[in-house]
């Protein structure tokens, strides 16, 4: 199934380099997938935004995507 990565730059609990392992093995195996690396964000930075959206709005936009 698509895999969708929201993952802070800053986050000190699991590191940022998880999800970017996660991300290259979803190239490597052709699964589709988008990646968000959230500049300055933390672990569980549910308010942050990404490229002016929120992640509720991009989770929608992904489901839309991938789950007409």
């Amino acid at each position: 199934p698509p895999i969708m990565i929201f993952h802070g730059t800053y986050d000190t609990t699991v590191p940022v380099i998880s999800a970017l392992a996660i991300q290259a093995q979803c190239k490597s195996l052709g699964i589709p997938h988008r990646a968000y690396l959230i500049s300055g964000g933390g672990h569980g930075c549910w308010d942050c935004t990404y490229d002016g959206k929120t992640l509720t709005t991009l989770t929608l936009e992904f489901l839309r995507e991938f789950m007409p």
